[in-house]
């Protein structure tokens, strides 16, 4: 019998990394390979001429009057999106999403925890996975109808047993299928901002059809200055439709209401086309995306309970 380890080993996909952050699959698609808002660098303030206007559109730009990109400030592209602050409107949104303690809970560790989540999902997908991840449907629901604590490594004192391993596996399952559950369309179209250290524009050149693929959950914020809290000079800005799926975590009723973050999660599964990158004239990297589509690891909808095939094939074996 193959053990699990050496599955693992023999079905790791041979992606190859394109540029520092993103790797490239063997059908060619191009994901995001390790959590992309850590690792803070010195953002050097660059500003030379470097967007994808044309140079036309740039001429008439400047005979009108109007600044080029790379003629603007962040500050001054933000305020040409949203036109208001949008923490109402999220915290209504996803208001249902705090009714229950536990799953409130759940929000209040992916805050705190959300590397360590994101760069198992991210090497679960490196690894192509036949069942997706291993935070299973039923794991969360085991964590849910015992209402257990969410643990973490660092709750710890040495290395975990082989239960206390399990109960972190459930826990952190928990955490994902809350944030899956509680994805819902928008309603409105708005701009999300995501700090990064890492060039999504440069990743996109690279990608089938500019479309890039994360298959962690992307913290993001319709606050730009919170995205630079993260970034450390890329900013990806997403021009979400009413139909993107999302949390906001630091709504009313949250625990974290009226944080600075303002917090709102883009879950796993989601693909993102790109639009155009330029720099700013006080030197940021800002990379324009829409979502393109929002699909679980196993490519079903969001929704899908992942592991629910797996669980029934063990159950009947």
């Amino acid at each position: 019998m193959l053990r699990f380890k050496s599955f693992i080993t023999e079905n790791k996909s041979k992606s190859t990394e394109t540029v520092p952050g993103f790797h490239k699959d063997e059908d060619g698609n191009v994901f995001i390979s390790h959590s992309t808002s850590y690792h803070k660098r010195d953002r050097k303030k660059d500003k030379k001429k470097d967007t994808n206007e044309s140079t036309i559109i740039n001429k008439v730009k400047k005979s009108l009057g109007i600044k080029a990109d790379h003629e603007k400030t962040l500050d001054e592209h933000a305020a040409g999106h949203n036109k208001k602050d949008h923490s109402a409107y999220l915290s209504a949104h996803s208001a249902g999403a705090h009714e229950d303690p536990h799953e409130k809970k759940a929000f209040q560790y992916f805050k705190a925890n959300s590397l360590d989540m994101n760069e198992h999902l991210i090497d679960a997908h490196k690894q192509k996975l036949w069942r997706g991840h291993d935070y299973q449907t039923w794991h969360a629901q085991d964590h849910a109808a015992g209402e257990e604590k969410h643990v973490h490594m660092n709750d710890f004192s040495t290395f975990p047993t082989y239960h206390q391993l399990e109960h972190i596996n459930r826990s952190e399952s928990h955490v994902h299928h809350t944030i899956i559950k509680h994805s819902k369309p928008f309603g409105k179209k708005m701009t999300l901002y995501h700090g990064s250290h890492h060039d999504f524009g440069e990743a996109a050149k690279g990608a089938k059809d500019g479309i890039v693929h994360n298959p962690s959950h992307m913290s993001t914020s319709h606050s730009h200055k919170s995205a630079l809290k993260f970034g450390s000079g890329h900013i990806v800005v997403i021009h979400a439709d009413k139909k993107t799926k999302g949390v906001h975590i630091d709504g009313k009723g949250s625990g974290s209401e009226g944080h600075s973050e303002k917090e709102t999660i883009i879950p796993a599964g989601t693909k993102f086309k790109h639009i155009k990158s330029h720099k700013t004239s006080d030197g940021y990297d800002v990379h324009h995306f829409k979502v393109h589509s929002q699909q679980n690891a196993n490519g079903y909808p969001l929704d899908y309970p992942i592991g629910e095939d797996y669980q029934k094939e063990y159950q009947d074996a």
